[in-house]
């Protein structure tokens, strides 16, 4: 916000959902929680965190802010 001001813009917000990329993917975090592979019988549950998560942040949102499973754009999920 101090970027905003300094700028002379009005702060709306950040969109603070995950998004997977060449070396990020959500499928291998919610893997990572689960110890198990996606789409086995925690994946809801660790889902749901990761959601309770970003609705919990101390940030001004804006946008989805949530968690997406793009499933074109993350090569664990598209397995």
């Amino acid at each position: 916000m101090a970027a905003a001001r300094r700028e002379g813009r009005r702060y709306l917000g950040i969109d603070a959902s995950p998004a997977p990329g060449k070396d990020a993917s959500i499928g291998a975090a919610v893997e990572a929680l689960t110890h198990t592979p996606f789409g086995g019988a925690s994946t809801l549950e660790a889902c749901a965190s990761i959601t309770d998560v970003l609705k919990g942040l101390a940030l001004r949102t804006c946008g989805y802010s949530g968690l997406m499973l793009p499933v074109l754009e993350d090569p664990v999920l598209a397995r």
